[in-house]
């Protein structure tokens, strides 16, 4: 490619690197060692380095003459790239190499000049051109210049932040508090522990009459101190929150119960998701429609948790084009999490992927792919949009236990405390099962009306007793059916609250009352694997086995990685032991008692099941392992234990299997 006299080159250092020339076209500078030559010398641009700097930075593990060599060869690659003019631009002797000024234009000269001026429009020039650290994601694996860069990347980080902050100053004492509201949560994303952007923030939400918004800052700044930094805010933070806190007291008495059943509700809040559109659109109309069907579905399944506030790609495009960070972008609106992707089609095949991203860390926290064929592409477009969906649910929940369990204690809102609990409620032991039950009644202390914590609350107590020997006597049971039936009065609408009410009536012989229940649920939220799974259970303990298999097969399909994995797996495994389907109810036994949360109960089916199939060996080690965990294990335990099967004949079948297996009566 030649170059005219009359163009400049411009360099683009902040971000990926970007070579072109005055119209826009790029010029592809190949091989890292050429592109670090000619990052050095723009960045340097105006003056002469050493040629001994380059060979250093970039070979210094040769000789010197071969170092030497390895840079002319650089310099050769680097004319060819420019064309005829480079003898204009790239300028060399003996011993130096320079960048000519007169032909080049550095955004990296010009962010650091822009900065230096400190009035408004040129602080707001100076952000438009930091659109990424210097040359993201660039490395050379050598040393000597890994370690300039790294020393760059924070210097300019540090004065892009220093920008940042005297922007949205001026911009918050001009009144103008959108854009001082979009400068601060930007620089909250280069500097979590930034303290200053987080008290704009916080500021600007209060002026707005969104102290919720305003308390939840403080938590997020006080979560990235303790975790950047590991200290406490400022005297002067914890002042303007206390403000805000007596502020948000002094309305709520004014405003009676509204505003303070609007303050719970925040800190039982939703997670707001932002599912941005899927990339990799061809133009062929079919695909098209395919993936943008994809993208509303998704946004569709995810609205009916109804703990999620759900931002459609329609509303998500701003995000695209706003920062060439999309994290920024997304935390400018308030988001928690992200969800994209991809779409790839080859022939009858389709490539799928999908990821979900925490907003605040840029943390991956899933990623999947799906290959499928392209034969019925509605029938697709619903599997893949209810699988993504359903994975995405249970990890959002735990990503949330995790950062609960990073807070104080007497930190904790209603939000931690709910999803502190389900983290305990995952690991299935007796201790956590109590853990999780003290923190979702703390949940309801701090919001009466904290509908998901009374389901969860009741299912757990259910759960003490399926799975931890709690006497089910002294009302434990209506207690359980009592907060049920709040949470569904609570929100009617949720399917959570359904699903437990359908388990309670399960354990209570009610099997009716149960499938109605369950069914209700899911056509509340199809999405939810745990439902398939109940409803499958109540099927089979009904007397209606075979008509379980397909509930618990979905539930599997949906989610494959959930943590009641193995809870689907094992009463799958008991439905096909009820059918005297032995070999499969011991696959999925076998299935279900390897997943490293599983409950003994998985091995008892184990065992069961191969002590009809006749395997003696195989069955002597599910008995050592099963009595291991629990070695009062026996037919009585398991008869008194399993009431909730009513079918004699199911229950009989089930011993049987476990006698024959070894198990003492």
């Amino acid at each position: 490619m030649t170059m005219q006299n009359t163009e400049r080159l411009a360099v683009k250092l902040l971000g990926p690197l970007r070579v072109s020339n005055a119209t826009g076209v790029d010029y592809a500078v190949a091989g890292r060692k050429p592109q670090a030559v000619l990052a050095y010398l723009a960045f340097h641009a105006g003056q002469r380095v050493p040629r001994e700097t380059l060979a250093t930075l970039l070979w210094g593990d040769r000789f010197d003459s071969q170092a030497r060599q390895s840079l002319r060869e650089c310099l050769s690659r680097l004319r060819r790239t420019l064309g005829d003019d480079a003898a204009e631009i790239l300028l060399a002797d003996r011993d130096n190499v320079t960048l000519d000024t007169a032909h080049l234009d550095v955004d990296t000269r010009t962010f650091e000049e822009l900065a230096a001026n400190g009035v408004s429009d040129s602080l707001g020039q100076a952000a438009d051109l930091y659109s990424g650290d210097l040359l993201h994601g660039f490395a050379t694996r050598e040393p000597g210049f890994d370690d300039w860069l790294d020393g760059e990347r924070r210097r300019l980080n540090d004065l892009a932040c220093s920008v940042l902050v005297r922007l949205s100053a001026q911009q918050e004492s001009e009144q103008s508090d959108d854009a001082a509201l979009d400068t601060a949560l930007r620089l909250t994303a280069l500097d979590p522990a930034c303290e200053e952007a987080h008290r704009t923030i916080m500021r600007i939400h209060a002026r707005h009459n969104r102290q919720g918004d305003a308390m939840r800052q403080y938590r997020a700044c006080t979560d990235a101190l303790r975790g950047v930094l590991d200290v406490e805010p400022e005297a002067e933070t914890q002042r303007l929150a206390e403000e805000i806190r007596a502020a948000n007291s002094t309305n709520a008495v004014a405003g009676a119960n509204a505003s303070v059943k609007t303050e719970t509700i925040v800190q039982g809040r939703k997670l707001k998701i932002a599912v941005l559109p899927f990339s990799g659109l061809t133009g062929e109309s079919e695909q098209d429609y395919f993936v943008n069907g994809i993208n509303e579905d998704i946004v569709t399944a995810l609205t009916r948790n109804r703990w999620l506030s759900v931002m459609g790609h329609n509303t998500t495009m701003v995000l695209q084009g706003r920062y060439e960070d999309m994290l920024i972008a997304a935390r400018d609106f308030g988001v928690d999490y992200v969800v994209n992707g991809s779409v790839r089609k080859a022939s009858n095949r389709v490539r799928i992927t999908a990821q979900l991203i925490e907003a605040n860390s840029g943390e991956h926290i899933w990623a999947e792919r799906y290959d499928r064929d392209l034969k019925d592409i509605f029938g697709l477009q619903d599997e893949i949009t209810y699988t993504i969906t359903a994975t995405i649910e249970p990890e959002l929940a735990a990503n949330e236990g995790r950062r609960a369990r990073q807070k104080a204690t007497e930190n904790l809102d209603a939000w931690d405390c709910y999803h502190l609990g389900l983290m305990h409620m995952y690991k299935f032991t007796k201790g956590d099962n109590a853990t999780a039950q003290a923190l979702f009644k703390r949940a309801l202390d701090i919001d009466p009306e904290f509908a998901l914590a009374y389901a969860r609350l009741s299912y757990a107590k259910v759960m003490s007793v399926v799975y931890f020997e709690t006497d089910a006597a002294d009302g434990l049971l209506d207690e359980a059916l009592s907060l049920a039936e709040q949470a569904t009065k609570l929100d009617d609408l949720d399917a959570v609250a359904q699903f437990s009410l359908g388990r309670v009536h399960l354990i209570r012989g009610e099997f009716d009352h149960s499938i109605a229940a369950f069914e209700t649920a899911l056509d509340l939220n199809p999405c939810l694997a745990h439902i398939h799974c109940g409803l499958g259970d109540t099927l089979a303990y009904r007397g209606d086995p075979s008509d379980s298999i397909g509930h618990f097969e979905e539930a599997v399909r949906l989610s494959p990685h959930d943590p009641y994995r193995w809870a689907f797996l094992m009463y799958g495994a008991m439905a096909y032991l009820f059918l005297h389907r032995h070999e499969e109810a011991a696959q999925w036994a076998n299935a279900a008692s390897r997943v490293p949360n599983s409950h003994y109960w998985a091995t008892a089916v184990l065992v069961a099941a191969l002590g009809h199939l006749g395997r003696a060996d195989e069955a002597r080690a599910a008995r050592a392992k099963l009595l291991a965990d629990n070695p009062d294990f026996t037919c009585s335990f398991a008869r008194q234990w399993l009431f909730y099967i009513r079918d004699p004949d199911q229950i009989g079948h089930y011993v049987e299997g476990l006698k024959l297996a070894g198990i003492p009566d």
